[in-house]
């Protein structure tokens, strides 16, 4: 097993899912393989982005102005009242970026723990789907 493939695979999927998948499609890895590396590359990412955000709220809320209403918020209410925790979680993995669907999350919902139960659910059933979907139609790159 290649170290640096299963660390830059885990590094994509903990940022940007997607690009994590689609170096999965690039190797050779056996299914399971491929299912953890994403999966942890993943959950490794909310936990650590949720930690981030989590301290840069609470500390711009104690030394920062009250924050103005505007077209990002109006947009924020709309997915908060369409889908809510579990639409943001959905759509994290496959439309969004890790970093902005754990942002989006933190605004519409403080408990940390409902946050990351959401995204790693979501974060698992992406990467099962996706990685499945590659073994199931035996798509292979000639590399």
């Amino acid at each position: 097993m290649n170290i640096a493939k299963i660390i830059s695979i885990m590094l994509l999927s903990s940022t940007k899912f997607l690009l994590g998948i689609g170096a999965v499609y690039l190797t050779n890895f056996s299914f399971v393989e491929a299912v953890i590396f994403t999966s942890i590359g993943g959950i490794l990412g909310v936990l650590f982005y949720l930690f981030l955000f989590h301290q840069i709220i609470k500390f711009t809320q104690k030394k920062g102005p009250k924050i103005k209403f505007s077209k990002w918020r109006r947009f924020m209410i709309r997915i908060k009242q369409k889908g809510g925790l579990w639409g943001v979680a959905a759509l994290t993995p496959i439309l969004l970026s890790i970093p902005l669907g754990i942002a989006l999350s933190l605004s519409l919902q403080v408990n940390k723990k409902n946050i990351a139960l959401a995204h790693i659910i979501c974060v698992l059933f992406w990467s099962l789907a996706l990685i499945g979907l590659k073994y199931q139609l035996g798509y292979s790159l000639p590399i």
